[in-house]
C-alpha cells in the first residue's frame, strides 16, 4: 500500500541520502551541492506555502520523494505546480510506483492549480515515456537561468 507524506524536521538524513542517490542517476543534468540539498530540506520543512517536501511510502518504508514548488502562470491564468525533484529508490522501480506517486502528486498536492510542469534528461528516456504515457506535453520552450549571489 503507497501512502505520502510531508518531510518533517527529522527526516533530514533520509532525504539528504535519497537525494544523494538521485544525484547519481541519469535524471540529473548536474548534480547539487550538499549545502544547496539542505537549503531544500529547510525549505520544504518551513512554513513558506511555496515548496513542499513528500515521501511515498510503501507498506511505510520510503520508496522515494518529491520537492515540489507552487507559483502563479500567467501564460496558463492559474497556479503551477512544478515537480522540482521525483524520484522512486531502486528498489522500488518497476512496480509503478512513480505512476502511483505523479497521480497523487496531480489529483492531491495540485488540485487548485492550472499546470502541473515537470522537466526531463534527455538522458532520461523512460521517464520521459511515462510522463507521455500520463498525459504530459512537450514544450517546446527555451528557458534560461541566470543564478543571482547567494544561490
Amino acid at each position: 500500500m503507497l501512502t505520502y507524506q510531508d518531510f518533517q524536521k527529522a527526516d533530514e538524513a533520509l532525504f539528504l541520502n535519497m537525494e544523494e542517490a538521485f544525484n547519481a542517476t541519469d535524471a540529473m543534468l548536474h548534480p547539487t551541492s550538499l549545502e544547496k540539498r539542505r537549503r531544500t530540506f529547510a525549505a520544504a520543512v518551513s512554513e513558506d506555502p511555496t515548496v513542499r517536501g513528500v515521501f511515498c511510502l510503501s507498506d511505510g518504508v520510503p520508496a522515494g520523494y518529491a520537492v515540489l514548488s507552487r507559483g502563479f502562470s500567467t501564460d496558463f491564468g492559474g497556479y503551477v505546480l512544478w515537480v522540482e525533484e521525483i524520484f522512486v529508490d531502486a528498489a522500488f522501480r518497476g512496480q509503478g510506483i512513480g505512476r502511483a506517486f505523479l497521480e497523487w502528486i496531480t489529483k492531491t498536492a495540485a488540485k487548485d492549480c492550472a499546470l502541473v510542469r515537470l522537466e526531463v534528461a534527455p538522458e532520461n528516456p523512460r521517464a520521459a515515456k511515462l510522463y507521455e504515457a500520463m498525459g504530459f506535453q512537450t514544450l517546446a520552450y527555451r528557458q534560461y537561468i541566470r543564478p543571482q549571489s547567494g544561490a
